[in-house]
């Protein structure tokens, strides 16, 4: 009986050790068969051709294995994330009380907001019920200043009314007095005494005939004007 390698595998294998450097082993696979003689299966098979990667690996060895760690090392290596974990829960509590006072101080802020906001609320309603106040203190102004205007239009009709009455009236007295010119003229071209004394009675009862006219306009004027008020 005879025994045969077909073919033979080599690989390199990653491994990782505690302190985190990586360390190498090669794996070696082979596959055998038996045979009674030589001739059964003919001649002995070839091996087959190595890929790509198997000549690679054959011509770059894999790295030496690193030293392995001793017992003192992997002792420091855990007190020190021993160490680094308790500073680290350090940390952690302390961020946590900073947490938690920035926690009061914003209730805090936020409590002050709130009686601030409702404070302005109050301001907001007191300040619209005074400008309504003020609105319709300003619209009975309004109103009481319409009327005086009224009034003064009205006034001042009346007083244009009375200047045109006093025009005429001293157009009038102007149109008396030259009549009495000319009858002075008149009285003085005249000689009898009989005419210069009816001469005198005419121009006083002219006289008082436009007195009384005067005093006539005069009141109705200030009847209409009082009428209007």
């Amino acid at each position: 009986m005879f025994l045969r390698c077909r073919w033979t595998i080599f690989s390199s294998i990653g491994l990782s050790s505690i302190s985190g450097a990586p360390s190498y082993c090669t794996v070696h696979v082979s596959t055998w068969e038996f045979f009674t003689s030589p001739e059964e299966h003919g001649p002995p098979l070839a091996s087959p051709r190595p890929s790509q990667s198997l000549r690679r690996s054959e011509r770059t060895p894999p790295p030496p294995p690193p030293a392995a760690l001793n017992h003192a090392e992997l002792i420091s290596s855990f007190s020190t994330l021993g160490d680094k974990a308790g500073h680290l829960e350090g940390e952690l509590k302390a961020l946590k009380k900073e947490k938690a006072r920035e926690e009061g101080v914003l209730k805090c802020l936020l409590k002050n907001l709130e009686g601030e906001h409702t404070t302005l609320q109050e301001k907001y309603v007191l300040n619209v019920q005074c400008i309504g106040v003020v609105r319709a203190e300003l619209e009975g102004m309004q109103a009481g200043r319409d009327s005086e205007l009224k009034e003064m239009d009205t006034l001042r009709v009346g007083r244009d009314e009375m200047l045109q009455t006093h025009d005429r009236l001293l157009d009038q007295l102007t149109e008396s007095q030259r009549q009495a010119q000319i009858m002075e003229a008149t009285l003085e071209g005249t000689r009898t005494a009989e005419g210069l004394s009816e001469l005198v009675r005419s121009s006083d009862a002219g006289h008082d005939l436009l007195f009384q006219h005067f005093s006539l306009a005069m009141k109705r004027t200030i009847r209409a004007v009082q009428a209007r008020l």
